[in-house]
């Protein structure tokens, strides 16, 4: 079951190189952000070319999403005791923040869609969809009634989480995001260039929505780490606890 909240964040190397970067990620900060509680279910990912699934060279290629029971991890007292630096860096400062670009925001759990019983596996890749919709009714009714059923469809496709956005994360959102996000979990991109695949974005309703969204973000990105902790209800609250 992913948990109720999640944490954004879309980031570029300052100073350190791509492999320093990467390595400072995914073996320091995502399993800090997971030991301590933060974060229940953390993943990296490197964007890739959509449909295709090569490299590209975007402004921010590197993107971290953190499921938590918190409604912004940032501030939780969990967070405050992760590590702030690291000696990975070795020109100039070791202090996180002067060593990248982040783009952050916290978003809510609005739709869990799991039709083939995924779970909480990371998948080899995400597709990442960001809208805002003039109609939020039309624009949920789409895709509880007709979108994701298709979807389901395309050859590799696992399931999908939507978003929407809660707060803004203060001096690390750098862009005004629309309010609606999906995170579509498949196991490769090549699906999308099937009959099915077509078939998912060619009826009218979608085509409606589309137009009718002042905002449409697609992106793809392909696994670089994952980082989990258990997470059981307690008998006394029902509430999450992570060991």
């Amino acid at each position: 079951m992913p948990s109720p909240f999640l944490l954004w964040v879309n980031s570029r190397p300052l100073k350190p190189d791509d492999e320093t970067w990467v390595k400072w990620y995914t073996t320091e900060h995502l399993p800090d952000l997971v030991s301590s509680r933060a974060s229940s279910r953390a993943a990296f990912w490197q964007e890739v070319g959509f449909p295709k699934g090569k490299e590209v060279d975007s402004e921010r290629k590197y993107l971290a999403l953190y499921q938590s029971d918190f409604q912004e991890p940032l501030k939780s007292q969990e967070y405050e005791g992760i590590r702030k630096t690291s000696d990975l860096f070795k020109t100039g400062s070791k202090v996180i923040h002067e060593n990248g670009e982040f783009d952050a925001r916290n978003y809510g759990l609005v739709q869990a869609y799991d039709p083939k019983k995924q779970g909480e596996v990371a998948s080899q890749y995400v597709l990442t969809v960001e809208m805002n919709p003039k109609d939020e009714d039309d624009f949920n009714a789409w895709y509880e009634e007709e979108h994701l059923d298709l979807l389901a469809k395309i050859p590799g496709y696992r399931r999908t989480l939507r978003y929407k956005v809660t707060e803004l994360v203060e001096a690390l959102t750098l862009t005004d995001p629309p309010r609606y996000l999906a995170v579509h979990e498949m196991d490769s991109l090549d699906g999308f260039m099937s009959e099915a695949g077509r078939k998912a974005v060619d009826t009218e309703w979608t085509k409606k929505v589309m137009q009718g969204s002042d905002a449409y973000v697609v992106r793809a990105f392909k696994l670089v780490k994952s980082a989990s902790a258990q997470r059981r209800l307690s008998l006394v609250s029902g509430k999450p606890i992570l060991d």
